[in-house]
């Protein structure tokens, strides 16, 4: 896949299907580039079908390189959240569960 692809929608969603399919995938600098390999002026992304059988060990070699490199690499991938509240929300719900006590008590004393 090329770096560079305009709009982005047309291939965010291939990292995460290449991931899921286990298959090798790596980012090419450059549209021209990636281009350049399947003889047009440019392209976002490329599949390799068909290989011949002396090439097969080079790419069988570079498969191994691009799966550790981009599928098995967690620090490409982002973890959103992780249950950290900010310090304002912290204060917004401890302001709230003082409220709550407030109204149990008057509860209990009724």
């Amino acid at each position: 896949m090329a770096h560079d692809v305009d709009p982005i929608e047309t291939i965010v969603h291939l990292p995460t299907l290449c991931r899921k399919k286990k298959v090798p995938y790596c980012f090419i600098r450059g549209k021209a580039n990636l281009g350049k390999l399947v003889h047009m002026k440019t392209a976002t992304c490329l599949a390799v079908t068909e290989v011949h059988k002396e090439d097969m060990k080079d790419l069988e070699d570079l498969g191994k390189v691009f799966t550790e490199q981009y599928n098995n690499n967690e620090k490409l991938r982002r973890h959103w959240g992780g249950g950290v509240m900010g310090i304002k929300n912290q204060h917004m719900v401890t302001a709230r569960e003082k409220i709550k006590e407030i109204e149990l008590a008057k509860k209990a004393n009724m």
